[in-house]
């Protein structure tokens, strides 16, 4: 029986994934089995957990972007399912709220 925790096959996106809750929390998503898209404006740092989470066997894609705009949300969520075919959670851990929604598979993404 799989384990119920796992995240293997899943996707996330982790919004705000260069500070430190939002790397925390994309390291664990990744120790799950998760494939990690990590969004933030410092593209420098999102880089560089994206080679981190590499570096001990997980799947990450770093994609540099202020969520605020609503364009580089719609952006993003393309670039994820398009990339791994799906999108599975997400992770808003970004300081601001925009309020804008972004629609995926007939759901909403905030």
């Amino acid at each position: 029986m799989e384990d119920l925790l796992s995240l293997r096959n899943r996707t996330a996106l982790v919004v705000g994934a260069a500070s430190a809750i939002g790397s925390a929390t994309a390291e664990v998503l990744a120790q799950a089995g998760a494939r990690v898209a990590l969004v933030d404006p410092d593209a420098d740092a999102a880089a560089a957990l994206a080679a981190t989470i590499e570096a001990v066997d997980g799947r990450a894609v770093s994609i540099p972007g202020n969520p605020a705009d609503p364009q580089v949300s719609a952006r993003v969520v393309a670039q994820v399912v398009g990339r791994w075919s799906g999108l599975h959670l997400a992770s808003n851990l970004a300081s601001f709220v925009n309020g804008s929604l972004v629609r995926v598979d007939g759901g909403l993404l905030l």
